[in-house]
């Protein structure tokens, strides 16, 4: 199997030599990297727990 990374310069039918980096790949497709995207979700959650009331049991674990 592959990585994201991996399948992305099979698909566009680049090579190395093309010197074309990552990120301009995740650009052509649309797509952002996993890294990414696993931030921007913890990001969110983050926002989740600090907009709780009271002390519910989440942000006691997250912030105790």
């Amino acid at each position: 199997m592959c990585s994201k990374e991996n399948c992305l310069w099979m698909v566009f039918g680049t090579r190395l030599t093309d010197c074309i980096s990552t990120n301009k790949l995740f650009e052509k497709c649309g797509s952002i990297p996993l890294s990414r995207g696993i931030m921007i979700e913890r990001l969110r959650w983050i926002g989740d727990f600090l907009q709780m009331k009271g002390k519910k049991l989440p942000k006691i674990v997250l912030f105790g």
